[in-house]
């Protein structure tokens, strides 16, 4: 914290005097205090928020540790946790992703409002996530107790999965240590049988070598990694059509191409720039970077959104059936240098 966030507001009491004060804040109104503060002030029961020009009514049971230096950080977190808990909806509750998607702009929404709305629309929201929480406290309860669920199962996993690494680190370790002593074995075990074998000293080596390949495939064997826990191993949904963003451009692919490259352009610009060795190192050729130009010139061409939208859309409308698109063909000539094109213009 600052040197002005280092003292207490009410008792000018100063963390250099005292390293083990701590600082203290009421959800009401988020005024920091430290913690004799709270206790000589609030031993009796609710009181005034002594802050000038405050006139919350604060109780002690209610202040709580500050996490964030910025209050406002800390009043957002506290507000944006309020609300999640109550609008806690869940993806697989939604016909489609466009309504999960509006449910989640609305908690956003909401925490916007909290945070920065006046003080009407404050309290007409408050009221309103109350009303709800009453009308579908049930659900509420089941999804939250869903989540925390969910979250234990992450948490496991993660202590599983550090277990595994810390096992599997060991073990390689281990494995190279025994490697190391094996080395030094077969070493020793070649140096004893040159000394006191009769044989050729190219056989003695080979059969030296021949004994530390097992011993290094044996070891291999009894040093598996730790497999992952099919406890652990998500259960993987039914295949579904994948869900991927709107766009206007078929995907950011036109196929065929409207356009045909040429081998040469009269372009003063691009041209000189085939001959510089630094471009050159990097991979630059005229065709390609005439390619790209074409391409941003003609990309759109032919696209009408509206008429993708109701094919995007045409499952609800036409029971799944495509809603064809009329196309004309359009050719253009351009004169220095000749370009044939083809374009489809939507109608």
């Amino acid at each position: 914290m600052s040197e002005d966030g280092d003292i207490c507001p009410i008792c000018k009491s100063s963390r250099y005097l005292n390293p083990d004060m701590k600082f203290l804040v009421n959800p009401q109104c988020y005024h920091k205090m430290c913690e004799s503060c709270v206790d000589r002030l609030f031993a009796y029961g609710p009181v005034t928020c002594p802050h000038n020009g405050c006139e919350k009514i604060l109780r002690k049971n209610k202040f709580k540790t500050q996490i964030f230096e910025d209050v406002a950080v800390e009043k957002e977190v506290d507000i944006r946790q309020r609300v999640m808990s109550v609008m806690n909806k869940r993806e697989d509750e939604f016909d489609t992703l466009n309504d999960y998607n509006a449910y989640l702009e609305k908690i956003e929404d909401s925490i916007f409002t909290l945070l920065n709305g006046t003080a009407d629309e404050k309290e007409a929201l408050t009221k309103e996530i109350e009303v709800y929480e009453k009308e579908h406290k049930a659900e509420i309860i089941a999804n939250n107790k869903l989540r925390d669920e969910e979250d234990k199962y992450e948490q496991q996993k993660e202590d599983w999965m550090k277990e595994q690494r810390k096992a599997n680190y060991l073990m390689a370790v281990e494995e190279q240590r025994a490697a190391q002593e094996d080395k030094e074995a077969a070493k020793r075990e070649l140096v004893h049988q040159l000394a006191t074998s009769n044989k050729d000293a190219s056989s003695i080596e080979q059969n030296v070598q021949k004994t530390a390949l097992k011993r290094s495939s044996a070891r291999t064997v009894n040093f598996q990694p730790m497999p992952t826990s099919r406890y652990f191993e998500k259960v993987k949904k039914e295949s579904q059509k994948p869900e991927t963003p709107f766009t206007p451009f078929n995907g950011d692919r036109q196929i065929p191409e409207l356009f045909e490259v040429q081998d040469h352009y009269d372009d003063k610009v691009i041209e000189p720039l085939a001959h510089d060795i630094q471009h050159q190192a990097g991979g630059f050729t005229l065709k390609a970077a005439y390619a790209r130009i074409l391409q941003q010139a003609f990309i759109g061409l032919g696209v009408d959104v509206q008429a993708e939208l109701l094919a995007e859309q045409g499952g609800d409308n036409n029971g799944g059936a495509e809603v064809p698109i009329k196309t004309e063909e359009t050719s253009i000539k351009l004169e220095e240098p000749s370009i044939q094109v083809k374009v489809e213009s939507t109608l």
